[in-house]
């Protein structure tokens, strides 16, 4: 098996990959901003563009035993 580095043989030993830095330098600096915009909002609703679907001509049927 072809690696860039280090022995491949640790590869299935827990804890053989430490990312302890990277989470640190990385993930905690996007959480930090995260926490300082405030909590999520959008700008409207949104739904499906009915602009995309022309159900004239067409049927719809289902064989599902429930009815709806």
């Amino acid at each position: 098996m072809y690696s860039w580095g280090g022995d491949t043989s640790v590869w299935a030993t827990p804890g053989a990959y430490k990312y302890d830095s990277a989470r640190r330098r990385y993930l905690d600096k996007l959480a930090d901003d995260a926490r300082a915009k405030g909590p999520r909002t959008y700008r409207a609703a949104s739904g499906p563009n009915l602009g995309l679907v022309d159900p004239r001509g067409k049927s719809i049927s289902s064989e599902s035993k429930r009815k709806f």
